[in-house]
């Protein structure tokens, strides 16, 4: 059982303008190195006050679906996160709890990842390729993961309180809760176990906008090692994040 399906149980401003006229036109993009197109694609996006983004994280096998982590939407509104809502029956992070593809993006900009050019890009967009260093890339999934399994002990207390804890039956009430705080700390050793020897290694690809110098999306591949069962185990997570509306303009999907 791989550790996804475990714990799935329990205006563009002045800021923007500066940016695109310090990439200068389509054809000077070789100019410049993937590193400082990264980092003035970054720089861009954090001056946008407001725009929409999807995001949709799958756990695959040999380029096979197995199921899906989360996948929600959000709107960014004054640089923060304004609102989430999932797109599926899993739990989507709080409001004030989720990253904003901004911030990953600067993540991603780090100066000890490596950056280069993709092969390949979409129509009027340029590409990035970034790797991250194994260590982030192990603590940055660490973290997904602490927060997956939060998020799902979290939902099970909440249908707690809305059924059992309100239904007048103290003792049926106190075995609830004492079964919900075992199986939490069952799952809450499991995820210590599984940190203690996870390894990841993380690449990303950012397609930008060649006219704006924004992102427009986020792709990003990650191998996972851990022991389970007296067993090494690998699963592959694909998260990809789009971006638009841009200001507050209409999304064009």
């Amino acid at each position: 059982m791989g550790c996804l399906l475990a714990l799935r149980r329990a205006g563009l401003g002045l800021t923007i303008l500066l940016a695109a006229s310090m990439a200068g036109c389509a054809e000077t993009d070789t100019d410049r190195t993937p590193a400082e197109l990264l980092s003035i694609a970054s720089a861009g996006l954090e001056g946008v006050d407001r725009y929409t983004f999807r995001s949709r994280t799958t756990v695959r096998s040999g380029g096979i679906i197995l199921h899906e982590l989360e996948s929600y939407e959000g709107e960014i509104a004054g640089h923060a996160v304004r609102a989430i809502r999932s797109l599926s029956d899993g739990p989507a992070p709080a409001a004030d709890e989720a990253e904003t593809p901004a911030s990953r993006l600067a993540e991603l900009a780090s100066p000890d990842a490596e950056i280069a050019y993709a092969g390949e890009a979409p129509e009027g967009c340029v590409a990035l390729v970034v790797k991250l260093p194994a260590d982030a890339a192990t603590r940055d999934i660490g973290n997904r993961l602490t927060r997956q399994f939060e998020l799902a002990a979290d939902m099970a207390a909440s249908g707690l309180a809305d059924g059992v804890l309100r239904s007048g039956d103290g003792a049926e009430a106190s075995a609830f809760r004492r079964a919900l705080a075992d199986e939490t700390a069952s799952f809450r050793r499991e995820l210590d176990r599984l940190l203690a020897g996870l390894e990841a290694e993380t690449t990303a690809t950012v397609t930008i906008d060649r006219r704006t110098m924004l992102p427009v999306a986020l792709e990003e591949k990650s191998v996972l090692k851990y022991e389970a069962g007296g067993r090494t185990r690998t699963e592959e997570w694909v998260t990809r994040t789009t971006l638009d509306g841009f200001d507050g303009r209409p999304s064009s999907s």
